[in-house]
């Protein structure tokens, strides 16, 4: 089987059959891609002073847990003693 007479051929056919070149337009432009897109989506914010390394737990006083933690710290403890 000579593939170079084979190519020739279904090169000739392919130029006598316009349906083909319909169809192969047709083919690229909705033949076996997936279709598909991405959005990539950053944003910049300036850093506060609570978010600088200097200072990474600087607002922790103002959560109202630690400080019902810090004013009362054995009532905690003790409910947490008789769990285990």
């Amino acid at each position: 089987m000579n593939y170079f007479d084979q190519l020739k051929h279904a090169i000739r056919v392919f130029r006598q059959t316009k349906a083909l070149w319909l169809l192969g337009i047709v083919a690229a432009l909705f033949g076996q891609n997936e279709y598909g897109f991405s959005v990539n989506y950053s944003e910049r914010v300036p850093a506060s002073s609570a978010n600088q390394p200097d200072a990474p737990f600087a607002d922790l006083l103002a959560n109202p847990w630690v400080a019902s933690f810090l004013a009362n710290p054995s009532r905690i403890l003790s409910g947490l003693a008789r769990l285990h």
